[in-house]
Order: C-alpha cells, then structure tokens, then sequence
C-alpha cells in the first residue's frame, strides 16, 4: 500500500494515524497476544514499511500521558531499528523527540513475562516496557 505521494501533509497525517494506532494497542490491551490485536499491529507495521515514509517525521504525541509518550518513542525507535537491519538496510533516523522521553516508573508489560524472560527487547526495556526480544520483529 504505497502511500508516497507529492502531499506530504497527508502523508504525515497518515504515517502518525498508523503510530498512534499502534500505540492504542498497547496501551489498552494487557498483552499483545490476542490473534486480531497481533494480525492488525503486523499489518500496521507492514503498511508503514510499504509506504516508505521517513519515519524521522513521526511528530510526538501531543499528551501529557507519560505512559503513552513512552509506549510511541520505543513504537518509533523499534521501528527505525527494525527497517534499518537486514535484510531491509533502510537508512531511516529518529525523530529528535524519541530520545527526550524519559522511562516509565512504573515497569509494564506487553509481553506476558514468561514470555519475555531474561532476555527483553531492549529498546522497549531502556522505557520500563517488557516485550519479548523479537517484538516487533514482523517482516
């Protein structure tokens, strides 16, 4: 689903709608686990990576819900890292934002724990959020 086009206000309107709806997953559902919450957040993932839009324009989320903040950046950071390592070697960049938000308190999980075990995903870790190593991990 190319979405690059010569309207790039619509394109980040698009692009945000995507993050945003990613982060809705996470933030209202305990654990990624259910088959319909899995198969819409790949699928997300999926067009994002289609559209081959700079994700360095992902505006930060306009809240002062840190939970929510969190959740977007390590969202955004997995993704540059995602898109960035074979066998895609895209060359995107975070946006400025992603590295000024600071970690949860509180520790939460997206992953059931034993799931997760001693080997979390370590960007969603560096925000207090426990995901197993490969998540995100869909294409």
């Amino acid at each position: 689903m190319k979405k690059k086009s010569s309207n790039s206000y619509l394109n980040n309107i698009w692009l945000n709608n995507k993050i945003g709806l990613m982060t809705d997953l996470i933030y209202d559902y305990k654990y990624i686990t259910d088959l319909d919450c899995i198969f819409l957040f790949e699928s997300t993932i999926i067009d994002i990576y289609e559209s081959e839009l700079a994700l360095n324009k992902i505006n930060k989320p306009k809240t002062k819900d840190l939970k929510r903040l969190a959740i977007t950046s390590a969202i955004v950071e997995r993704l540059v890292e995602v898109f960035n390592n074979q066998p895609h070697n895209r060359s995107e960049k975070l946006p400025k934002w992603v590295g000024k938000v600071a970690a949860l308190k509180n520790k939460i999980y997206v992953s059931p724990k034993e799931m997760v075990g001693n080997y979390p995903n370590p960007i969603f870790k560096s925000k207090n959020i426990m995901a197993t190593q490969n998540f995100m991990f869909f294409i």
